[in-house]
């Protein structure tokens, strides 16, 4: 019988498997659908702070497209950055892309030289990165458990950002797994509802 440590494990191979095959024209196209149905929902039309990971591997969702439109409306757009020695995920602002530096893992990461870590406001949205949601919000990550730490404590919107192909009936969840209020694939948002309809 497998612990849900090693049903995690085997379901991160399994959904960055199917996530690494998809072709760059499938990649780019649903993550345009993605962007699209962000940009036009209302929880980002009501938010003036984005959260968001930095897309950079693995055939993540892009965001890049997403937070050059934040940028171009004004919001402020804050990133996260991993610092040595502390288990909790900051946040910095960054106001363009040449503020993002290769950090920890390899992943870009706010140039702290240039700006500075904040406390993200209490309602800003939060785009979430995973490697396997159900359409009700459970979520598997990366198993560094960043951002289960800060999801347990935030107060706004948390949208996980994932491809259709990511997408199960159930996941094995612990005491610490933090779930996202919604999941946006391709195909629209999960659960379906009129807080996310376009503006």
């Amino acid at each position: 019988m497998e612990t849900p440590v090693e049903q995690k494990a085997r379901l991160r191979k399994r959904y960055l498997t199917a996530r690494r095959a998809m072709t760059p024209e499938a990649w780019t196209r649903a993550s345009e659908a993605i962007c699209r149905l962000l940009l036009e929902s209302s929880c980002y039309e009501a938010t003036e702070t984005l959260l968001t990971y930095v897309s950079a591997r693995d055939n993540e969702v892009d965001t890049w497209a997403l937070i050059d439109a934040a940028l171009a409306s004004a919001r402020a757009v804050l990133t996260p950055i991993v610092i040595q020695g502390d288990k909790m995920l900051r946040w910095a602002r960054i106001v363009s892309r040449e503020q993002l530096v290769r950090g920890r893992f390899g992943l870009l990461e706010p140039d702290l030289t240039r700006t500075s870590c904040m406390e993200p406001p209490s309602d800003a949205l939060c785009l979430t990165p995973g490697v396997a949601f159900t359409r009700t919000g459970e979520r598997i990550g990366y198993g560094g458990g960043y951002y289960d730490r800060f999801l347990s404590d935030f107060k706004g919107v948390s949208v996980g950002l994932a491809f259709d192909l990511q997408l199960t009936n159930s996941l094995p969840t612990m005491p610490h797994d933090q779930p996202v209020d919604y999941v946006l694939t391709e195909s629209g948002w999960h659960p379906d509802t009129p807080a996310n309809e376009p503006r």
